[in-house]
């Protein structure tokens, strides 16, 4: 213990802890660069119509949101009709429509 001692002062009554490795660390980005920086490494044209899906939802134009999800889905069937994409996400659509519902609620109510 004197070899620690040595390099590194401890007071000798400090009690320290490993910390918990389940507790999620808050990330500091008020700036919000860490999702821009996110957003611009994706790199399929799914995604990105995906992004201006969620803009136009995010925007209050549910006519160009409710576009932009039918062209999602075409890409979709095309890709499954030709069988070139393994990456089939239905869930994707699920939610989109229901977010699409609610928001068209929330705007007539």
């Amino acid at each position: 213990m004197s070899f620690f001692r040595r390099f590194l002062p401890v007071a000798s009554e400090a009690h320290l802890e490993a910390p918990d490795a389940q507790r999620r660390i808050p990330l500091y980005d008020p700036t919000g660069s860490v999702g821009r920086l996110t957003r611009t490494f994706r790199r399929r044209l799914r995604d990105r119509v995906e992004d201006l899906f969620q803009d136009a939802c995010a925007a209050g134009d549910l006519d160009t949101a409710e576009e932009l999800l039918t062209v999602v889905e075409n890409m979709q069937k095309r890709r499954e009709n030709s069988g070139q994409d393994r990456r089939v996400d239905d869930e994707f659509f699920a939610t989109a429509r229901e977010e699409l519902a609610r928001r068209r609620r929330a705007a007539q109510g």
